[in-house]
């Protein structure tokens, strides 16, 4: 089914994430928006690599950027 097939692409697709994109996405919230620099303190990263990893995840679909900051998309 489709559903299943979504799944297992999320499935991979995590597990081909870097440390990096693992902490950045453990440091964002579905709801409230997060600014790069807030990230960046939660993840332990600089800021110029949370914004080069918040470029990738966004262009994978699983953060979007508000005003405000970035949170995560919430899975389907």
């Amino acid at each position: 089914s489709r559903g299943s097939d979504q799944r297992n692409s999320e499935q991979r697709n995590s597990e081909q994430r870097s440390s990096e994109q693992v902490r950045v996405l453990d440091a964002l919230a579905p709801r409230s928006a997060r600014p790069a620099e807030d990230v960046a303190g939660r993840a332990g990263l600089s800021v110029a690599q949370v914004q080069s990893v918040l470029g990738t995840l966004e262009l994978d679909g699983v953060v979007v950027e508000r005003e405000g900051g970035w949170v995560k998309r919430p899975s389907k």
